[in-house]
């Protein structure tokens, strides 16, 4: 007969996490500035799902991306009360021994552990022990977040939870994401650092005969070299090739790369970049083999100018559309027919590739000193449509006097391969 564990001996908890993925002052921080925000919004508790949002309130990752009701999990942040996370039970000790919360639950299918076996059980009890389970419960709702969770388990979760009633967590989040902290600061400046210098062995590695493979292979191996080797992996490197005598109409952007023999006339793009304990970076470069043509020269420094006279005018306390709106019209002061050929001219950057604000005309965000931002623009060859102009984008800090270039290990310039 078979006899069934009743109880488990997992040996004395570590007081505090030994292998932490943020320290315990930044946990504490953000975790102090979103109790803060709830308590403007009228918020009980936010329930977090989205990968990005539980690391960042929480310090936990699934480094093996096991995205079904199998393995869910989320965070659960009170009002008032400590923060809880809820995973399955093969999580348990990975949440112990690299986040600062207490409050840890576990869920299992399998009877033996004497846990929940379902994670909505686990779900209600939480929130029945911090007395929120009728109150103002805030999810995530906004375009940006990519959830953990499926619609369907969404719906079954808030009709179980007879009396609650729901809001958006979104201005929460934004609240404390937005603005970046001295810690995600000084490490979002080493990942830029790194980030250029591994695009740069790339960019070194151009010539005629190169793949666009033999490129991305340079990059990826500076990136190893760096230590930036993430788990789980988050990264993205877009780089293409155009050939000359197709000029736009050889442009695969936004593309991966492709198994092609740069040569001689090849026009090419960088753009994206490699990640850092799960934080982005996003930046863009042109290059050309050989002697650029004379249009292609002009759209340059076209593109240069007028987005040096954006950035020389960025300050804290205007809004993301009045960025916007300097930058069309510095492009368009270049040349009348030049406009910006995406709806945007920058977004913010952590642990998202793209985050709020948007650089856009719908977008009234107040820029503070903070935020982290990328700003991109360009000047394409209108209305010929010959030459594939330029798009640059750099990282930069906003800081009470201006902007703070974090990108600028690698030229701005275009690279040429003699």
């Amino acid at each position: 007969m078979t006899e069934f564990i009743t109880e488990v001996d997992w040996g004395e908890q570590a007081a505090e996490a030994p292998y932490p993925t943020i320290p315990k002052s930044e946990f504490e921080l953000r975790n102090k500035r979103a109790r803060e925000l709830m308590e403007e919004h009228g918020l009980d508790a936010m329930i977090l799902f989205s990968p990005a949002n539980v690391y960042y309130f929480t310090g936990f990752r699934d480094p093996c991306l096991m995205e079904t009701h199998r393995w869910r999990y989320c965070a659960i942040l009170p009002r008032k009360g400590e923060t809880v996370l809820i995973v399955e039970n093969v999580f348990n000790n990975n949440a112990r021994q690299t986040t600062h919360v207490k409050d840890i639950r576990t869920w299992c299918r399998i009877k033996v552990w004497w846990l929940p076996t379902t994670f909505e059980e686990c779900l209600k009890g939480a929130l029945r022990d911090h007395g929120v389970d009728k109150g103002v419960l805030a999810w995530e709702r906004g375009d940006s977040f990519a959830l953990n969770v499926a619609l369907d388990e969404l719906d079954a979760f808030r009709s179980a939870l007879d009396g609650a009633t729901y809001a958006a967590a979104d201005p929460v989040i934004w609240g404390c994401r937005m603005i970046k902290t001295e810690w995600e600061v000084a490490l979002i400046r080493d990942l830029c650092d790194r980030a250029t210098r591994c695009v740069k062995a790339g960019f070194e590695a151009i010539k005629p005969g190169a793949t666009e493979r033999d490129v991305q292979r340079a990059m990826w191996s500076k990136w190893m070299e760096e230590d930036m080797f993430d788990c789980p992996v988050t990264m993205s490197f877009v780089f293409f090739s155009s050939p000359s005598e197709q000029g736009i109409a050889g442009w695969r952007y936004v593309s991966p790369q492709a198994e092609r023999v740069l040569q001689e006339g090849d026009t090419g793009f960088y753009d994206c970049g490699p990640t850092m304990k799960g934080y982005w970076t996003d930046f863009q470069r042109i290059f050309h083999i050989g002697e650029p043509p004379q249009r292609q020269q002009d759209l340059i420094k076209m593109t240069l100018e007028a987005y040096q006279m954006t950035i020389d005018n960025i300050r804290p306390g205007m809004r993301a559309c009045d960025v916007w709106d300097l930058a069309h019209r510095a492009i368009i002061a270049q040349e009348w027919m030049q406009s910006e050929p995406i709806d945007f001219v920058g977004h913010g950057i952590g642990l998202g590739n793209h985050e709020y604000p948007w650089l856009s005309d719908d977008d009234f965000t107040v820029i503070q000193p903070g935020m982290v931002l990328c700003v991109e623009m360009g000047c394409y060859d209108i209305p010929d449509l010959k030459e594939l102009g330029y798009m640059i984008e750099d990282i930069y800090l906003v800081k009470e006097d201006g902007l703070e270039l974090l990108t600028g290990g690698m030229p701005q310039d275009m690279w040429v391969v003699e």
